[in-house]
C-alpha cells in the first residue's frame, strides 16, 4: 500500500473554474430547496407588507423665484445668493416651518384629522422653480398642509425681513442722535465765529497784506543788493566818482551828476597840462618859468581832484548808512505785515475748518437720516422674491408598484439564498470531482469510476465478462492497466487496500 502523505504537506492549489462550477452544480442539486425557500419567504413577506400598506395620497405645488421692481428704498434687505436654492429648500423642510404648517392647517380646518405627512422639495432642472410634494394618508389634510406650508414659509420670511429691518432701523436711529448733536455744535461754533469776525474785512486785509508784503520784500531785496554794491565800492581806495556812479545806479544819479562833471573836467585839464609840460620838457629846463608855472597848475589841479575824491568817499559812507537804515525799516515793516498776514490766514483757516467740519457732520447726518428713511420704507414694501407659482393640487392616490416591489423581493430572496449556499460550501470540505482531488493532493490518480444509477432497494451488481455497462466496466479496466504498467515509472505496488468513505 502506498503511504499517504500528511495533511500539512498537501498542496493548496485553487480549484479551476470548471471544478468550481461542477462543485456548485452538485451543491445546487443537493440543496435546491434552499433558493426556493428563500425566494418564497421573501415574496410572502413582501406580499404581506403590501397588503398591510395604507393608501397614500400625493399633492403637488410649485413656487418660483419671481422678478421684482428694483427700488432704492426696497434694496435694504439681502439674502445669500450663492446658496439661495439649497437654503430655501432646507428652510421649507425644516421642523419649524412644518410645525407651523400643521398648526395653521388645524386652525383653518378644525374638522380634518391630522395625520403624518412626508414632504419632498426639489429644484426643477435648469429653472428657478421649487417643486413641493406632500404625501399623506388623508387626501384633504395633505393638500391643506401643503398649502399651509407655502403660506407659513412666505410668512416666516416676511417676519425675518421685518425683524432685520426693525433692528437695523433701531441701530441707525441710535446713530442719528450723535451726528445731530455734533451738527448743532458745529453750527453754533460757525455762527459764533462769523459774529465775532468780519469775514469780508479779514479776506480783504489778508489779500492786501499779502500784496503789500510782496512789494516790501521786493524793495528789501533791492536795498540789500544796493548795500552789497556799496560795500564793494567802499573797498575801492581810489574813490573814483565815475565808479561810484556806475555802482550806485539810479538811486544816487542826481546827487553825483555834478561831481561827475566837475571830476571829468578837472581830470581832462590835468591831462592837458601834463601833456603840455611833457612837450616843453623836451627843450626847456625844469627852472624855466613856463615849466614852473605848469607844475604849479598841475599841483593845484591834483589838490582839487583830491578834494572831489574826498567828497565822494564821504557821500559813499553817507549812502551806506542811509541804506542800512532803510533796510532796518523795511525789515521791521516786513515783520509787522507778516504778523498781520498770518493772523488773517489763521482766521480764514479757522473759518474753513469750521465750515468743513459742519459740512462733514451735515453729510453724515443726512446720509444716516436717508438710510433710516429707506429702512422705514422697506418695511412696508413687498420684497419677497419667492412666490407661489401653482397652489397645492388635489391629493391623488399613489399607485402601489406591486410588480416592482415583488421583483425586488424575488431578487433579494434569491441573493440571500445564494449567500447561504456559498457559506455552506465554504464549510464543506468534501471532494466533489477528480479535478478538485488532483488540485488538492499530490498523489497520482490511477483511475476514475463513474457513478451508476441504482434502483431504490437494489444493490449494485459486480462486474462480469459480458457486462453491458460499458463506461463502468472500462473504468475498472483502466485501473487494472494503470496498476500493471505502474512499474514503468517506479516500483510496482505489492499491497492494495480497498476502503470507502462510509461503512459497509
Amino acid at each position: 500500500m502506498e503511504e499517504q502523505r500528511p495533511i500539512a504537506e498537501r498542496k493548496t492549489v485553487a480549484p479551476s473554474l470548471r471544478a468550481k462550477l461542477y462543485r456548485y452544480r452538485q451543491l445546487l442539486k443537493r440543496l435546491w430547496w434552499v433558493p426556493l425557500l428563500g425566494v418564497s419567504i421573501a415574496l410572502s413577506v413582501q406580499g404581506y407588507l403590501i397588503s398591510q400598506e395604507k393608501p397614500a395620497y400625493i399633492s403637488q405645488a410649485r413656487m418660483w423665484v419671481s422678478g421684482k421692481v428694483s427700488l432704492p428704498e426696497g434694496g435694504m434687505y439681502r439674502e445669500e445668493v450663492q446658496n439661495f436654492f439649497g437654503t430655501q429648500i432646507e428652510l421649507m423642510k425644516s421642523e419649524l416651518i412644518q410645525t407651523r404648517a400643521h398648526a395653521r392647517t388645524k386652525l383653518l380646518n378644525p374638522k380634518l384629522e391630522q395625520g403624518m405627512v412626508q414632504l419632498k422639495v426639489v429644484q426643477a432642472p435648469r429653472a428657478a422653480v421649487f417643486i413641493l410634494q406632500a404625501v399623506g394618508a388623508e387626501p384633504l389634510y395633505t393638500r391643506a398642509f401643503l398649502q399651509a406650508l407655502m403660506d407659513e414659509y412666505l410668512s416666516y420670511k416676511k417676519e425675518l425681513r421685518q425683524g432685520a429691518s426693525t433692528e437695523a432701523l433701531s441701530a441707525i436711529t441710535e446713530q442719528v442722535y450723535r451726528p445731530q448733536k455734533e451738527l448743532k455744535e458745529a453750527q453754533e461754533a460757525l455762527h459764533s465765529f462769523q459774529t465775532n469776525n468780519n469775514l469780508v474785512m479779514i479776506e480783504t486785509q489778508g489779500s492786501s497784506a499779502g500784496s503789500y508784503l510782496a512789494k516790501l520784500n521786493t524793495r528789501l531785496s533791492d536795498l540789500k543788493a544796493e548795500a552789497q554794491m556799496l560795500e564793494l565800492l567802499a573797498s575801492n581806495e581810489s574813490g573814483d566818482p565815475s565808479k561810484l556812479l556806475s555802482g550806485n545806479g539810479e538811486a544816487k544819479a542826481t546827487d553825483l551828476a555834478s561831481q561827475m562833471a566837475a571830476y571829468q573836467k578837472i581830470r581832462e585839464s590835468l591831462n592837458v597840462l601834463k601833456n603840455e609840460r611833457q612837450d616843453l620838457a623836451q627843450y626847456l629846463k625844469d627852472k624855466h618859468p613856463k615849466i614852473i608855472r605848469l607844475d604849479e597848475e598841475i599841483s593845484r589841479q591834483e589838490r582839487l581832484m583830491e578834494m572831489v575824491r574826498q567828497q565822494s568817499r564821504e557821500q559813499l559812507l553817507s549812502s551806506r548808512q542811509s541804506i542800512k537804515l532803510q533796510i532796518q525799516n523795511y525789515e521791521q515793516l516786513v515783520r509787522e505785515w507778516e504778523v498781520k498776514a498770518q493772523e488773517a490766514s489763521r482766521k480764514m483757516a479757522d473759518f474753513d475748518r469750521l465750515k468743513g467740519n459742519l459740512a462733514r457732520v451735515e453729510s453724515l447726518y443726512n446720509r444716516l437720516l436717508t438710510t433710516a428713511q429707506n429702512v422705514g420704507v422697506s418695511q412696508h414694501l413687498e420684497q419677497e422674491n419667492v412666490s407661489v407659482m401653482e397652489h397645492a393640487a388635489g391629493a391623488a392616490p399613489i399607485r402601489v408598484a406591486v410588480l416592482r416591489k415583488l421583483s425586488g423581493a424575488f431578487f433579494l430572496g434569491l441573493l440571500c439564498s445564494l449567500a447561504i449556499l456559498y457559506f455552506v460550501d465554504r464549510h464543506d470540505d468534501r471532494i466533489s470531482s477528480v479535478s478538485e482531488l488532483m488540485q488538492h493532493f499530490d498523489q497520482p490518480v490511477l483511475g476514475h469510476v463513474p457513478s451508476v444509477p441504482v434502483r431504490k432497494g437494489s444493490r449494485l451488481e459486480p462486474v462480469h465478462a459480458h457486462d453491458q455497462r460499458a463506461s463502468f466496466v472500462e473504468a475498472f479496466r483502466d485501473i487494472r492497466s494503470a496498476l500493471l504498467f505502474a512499474a514503468d515509472k517506479g516500483v510496482r505496488p505489492k499491497t492494495l487496500l480497498v476502503s470507502s468513505a462510509i461503512p459497509n
